[in-house]
Formats: C-alpha cells, structure tokens, sequence
C-alpha cells in the first residue's frame, strides 16, 4: 500500500493498466490516435497482458 501512494505522488503508476492508459491517453490527447484506433489497441493489450493473448 505505501508503495503504491509514494510512485504516485512521485508520479509513476504501479500496475500494467495504468501504465497503458497513461500512454493511450497521451497519444490521444495529441491525436495521433483517434478513439476508436486507441480502444483496439488497448483491448488487444490488455488481452495480451491478463489472457495471454498472442497477435
């Protein structure tokens, strides 16, 4: 649990997820992603991450 408060308050994130929608955020929030492309790719991550989903 105190790792968890003091990487965010350093700013860093604890989990896979978090990581990955920081990420897809920002390259949308700069649109170079639309939506609909950011949503595919996080599926397929997140697939890859807790199925073990091979592409």
């Amino acid at each position: 649990m105190f790792t968890a408060i003091e990487k965010r308050l350093n700013g860093r994130t604890t989990s896979k997820v978090e990581r990955v929608m920081r990420t897809v955020n920002l390259r949308v929030n700069v649109s170079k992603w639309s939506v609909a492309g950011a949503l595919n790719v996080t599926k397929i991550r997140l697939a890859y991450y807790y199925n073990g989903f091979d592409a």
